[in-house]
């Protein structure tokens, strides 16, 4: 593996990724120390998911 694949798996060693809705994810998952980054419903689309 090349530099930037041992860096970006270092980075991402600790990531967890879910789809669901993200005030449930960050009631179950807040943390003193928790980050998240939550990807919001786009206005004017149709993802199926968001009405």
């Amino acid at each position: 593996m090349d530099a930037f694949g041992i860096n970006l798996a270092q980075r991402m060693r600790y990531t967890q990724i879910e789809q669901a809705d993200g005030c449930k994810v960050i009631q179950s998952r807040d943390t003193e120390n928790s980050f998240f980054y939550c990807d919001p419903p786009y206005i004017n689309t149709n993802m199926g998911f968001y009405k």
